[in-house]
């Protein structure tokens, strides 16, 4: 990822020696210096990338992130510079500005080059003491290309699998619970951490054909810990598909209105209601008034992390922990994620079991690191296994070290469209078109000979749901339409957004 900062500094100097040449008065080749060094480091970045994590006294981490940090403070100048030619009343013509401006501020720009060119001598000394090897970008951009182009068939078909591995039993006993003949509404809460697989259990109920038969009207919301009650009713009338109102009308509808609308619509109907993300015990209530218990068997599914949500979401409520998968359902989802693309020999075979063991039946953790693996030759799972047993807490994989080690892993370009993600809402169902077309238009997609800009950007999309980092929405006609982020990986791209500075995000 720092490449790809590195990258935009190089082009970006590349650009002001060209706009500004007749005016560094001086400086000239101290930028062009400065570019051609930058431009250098990028061969070594690579190397450092991958050995930072094992790292044991963070010295290459350091370097790493001093490379970053100079990258970010060269953009800077040369945005305060690009900017204050600009504020220069417009009655001169732009050569004048310019030239009005270096006169008075040439000899700041020659001290801030030079103390740019004091950091990257350091950084240069210290990548030799490191043994850092220089690594062809060109290669790699072209490599990765490749690699992606090869595999869109066995992506497809990770894609499209459907079948959930693990809680056959859970599922059994919950449709049971749907389906009987209690007449009453109630509530089955699944509850359980972070990344056990609720939503993926929620779905498989919510998606089965004896339910679709059961329930004429099934809609599915995710809640979040930010929600707006006005907004919720409104996607749940949405999900719902009723036919007796226009969509102009209900933007138009205030929160009691939307209350009265859900009320008057469901009566007399059985309905399935699954409430996905839940987090405090107000959600369900505050909602719990649009939905009448008719006696006609309609029935609510709530997925949350808590406990107490689970156990006091209504009078009548069967609330379901959520247990971790056994060790054959491990292995077994491991393999759907890992061999689609190779046969292992035994000694693979082995070095598998030893981590998805070490996942104790977090199924999260099991197809993160299955789409680690599935990325990596064989000879690299050795390297995988030594980083992660650098950071086993009591004795197991520790979740966030996982999903930072896939974040890693990840081919530059890939790496900005994950992070990317993360500016959007926690739980948002986002369109792949609209993804497509934007990742095209920030400029996270490389011009390639023979190839259309927004069908690399759907191999990306595609690599990044085969690496298990974006999840499968809707879809229809074996096409994917949407996709989201788990919360936990969502965390990530905002934690390592902020660390790569590669956007702000507002706090309130």
């Amino acid at each position: 990822m720092v490449d790809a900062v590195v990258s935009f500094v190089v082009n970006k100097l590349g650009d002001f020696l060209i706009q500004q040449a007749v005016f560094l008065r001086g400086v000239e080749n101290e930028v062009r210096w400065l570019r051609d060094e930058m431009r250098s480091m990028q061969g070594f970045l690579k190397d450092a990338e991958e050995r930072q994590y094992g790292d044991g006294n963070g010295m290459i981490q350091g370097w790493v992130s001093d490379i970053r940090e100079l990258a970010n403070d060269i953009e800077d100048v040369l945005d305060t510079v690009n900017l204050n030619v600009q504020r220069i009343p417009g009655c001169f013509p732009p050569s004048v500005r310019s030239c009005m401006f270096y006169t008075g501020n040439s000899y700041n720009i020659g001290k801030k080059i030079e103390d740019f060119k004091n950091r990257l001598n350091d950084i240069s000394g210290r990548r030799q003491r490191y043994g850092l090897q220089e690594y062809s970008n060109v290669m790699e951009r072209s490599s990765a290309l490749g690699r992606l182009r090869d595999i869109r068939r066995s992506v497809s078909f990770g894609v499209e699998e459907v079948n959930v591995v693990g809680f056959e039993d859970e599922a059994k006993e919950l449709l049971t619970k749907l389906l009987d003949n209690e007449a009453r509404r109630f509530i089955i809460s699944i509850y359980g951490m972070g990344g056990l697989g609720k939503t993926t259990l929620a779905g498989k109920l919510y998606h089965n054909s004896k339910i679709k038969m059961r329930f004429k009207c099934r809609a599915w919301v995710s809640v979040s810990q930010d929600y707006i009650i006005r907004d919720l009713l409104q996607r749940i009338v949405k999900s719902f598909e009723f036919k007796t109102i226009k969509m102009e009308d209900l933007d138009k509808m205030n929160e009691e209105d939307l209350g009265r609308y859900l009320l008057k619509s469901l009566q007399g109907r059985s309905y399935l209601l699954v409430i996905d993300d839940v987090w405090n015990k107000e959600a369900w209530r505050s909602l719990k008034a649009a939905f009448p218990d008719n006696k006609t068997g309609s029935r609510v599914i709530i997925t949350t992390r808590s406990k107490e949500v689970a156990e006091s979401s209504d009078e009548r409520t069967h609330a379901h922990n959520l247990r971790y998968l056994r060790q054959d359902e491990s292995w077994q989802l491991f393999c759907e994620k890992v061999f689609q693309h190779f046969n292992a020999d035994e000694e693979l075979n082995n070095l598998g079991r030893e981590m998805v063991q070490k996942c104790n039946g977090l199924p999260l953790a099991i197809i993160v690191l299955g789409g680690i693996l599935s990325r990596k030759r064989p000879q690299e799972w050795c390297l995988v296994r030594d980083h992660l047993w650098q950071h086993l807490r009591a004795d197991s994989i520790e979740i966030h070290f996982l999903l930072a080690l896939s974040f890693n892993s990840l081919p530059n370009q890939l790496k900005q469209c994950f992070l990317y993600l993360g500016l959007f809402p926690e739980d948002s169902e986002m369109k792949i078109e609209k993804l497509i077309h934007l990742f095209v238009a920030e400029g996270f997609i490389p011009e390639v000979q023979n190839l259309v800009m927004e069908d690399v950007a759907k191999d990306y999309l595609d690599e990044l749901i085969n690496r298990s980092l974006v999840q499968v929405g809707r879809r229809s006609w074996g096409r994917i339409h949407t996709c989201r982020v788990h919360d936990l990986l969502r965390d990530l791209a905002i934690e390592k957004a902020k660390e790569l500075n590669f956007s702000i995000f507002m706090t309130t």
